[in-house]
């Protein structure tokens, strides 16, 4: 199965061999320049995952969830071209709402994705992240709540727009 190129790159850039020099915090975000200085990573921590945000040349370019376990193998979906798995999620109390986001890194690394639609959906989540205080995801048989909040602040500290 040949890997997208998105997916190596979420991969490569979450890691922290890819960032370099200091972090600064904007609250609950820490933001961190890449080696290169052309990236961004934005990220917040929950129990058992980060979200991270990856800015690239001043754009949201993804938005990722790094798990600490990875997802079973029983929970992707291997039809669609790419490994998926279903995402649940809940904001400011609304009811679970769900959609498929792509698997990569061994199951480890989760990223919203659409094949034709990829950079609008990347904004949506920021919008739906920068409206709430707090969102829930679930997935497999693990649930990552985190403090969202002034992520807006966040992404104009790191000088990235979306």
């Amino acid at each position: 199965m040949k890997t997208p190129i998105s997916t190596v790159l979420v991969v490569m850039m979450s890691t922290a061999q890819a960032f370099a020099g200091s972090s600064q915090q904007v609250g609950v975000w820490s933001i961190t320049p890449a080696a290169d200085s052309h990236a961004v990573l934005i990220q917040t921590v929950s129990d058992h995952a980060k979200l991270d945000l990856i800015c690239h040349n001043g754009k949201v370019w993804k938005v990722a969830l790094e798990t600490s376990d990875p997802i079973q193998e029983h929970a992707v979906d291997f039809n669609r071209g790419i490994p998926t798995t279903r995402m649940s999620y809940e904001s400011q109390g609304a009811s679970n709402a769900s959609e498929d986001w792509a698997v990569a890194d061994g199951g480890k690394t989760l990223f919203a994705h659409a094949e034709m639609f990829e950079g609008k959906l990347d904004r949506r989540w920021i919008e739906r992240l920068s409206s709430s205080p707090t969102i829930r995801f679930s997935f497999d048989t693990q649930d990552s709540t985190f403090q969202t909040g002034q992520l807006t602040q966040a992404l104009q500290s790191a000088g990235c727009s979306y």
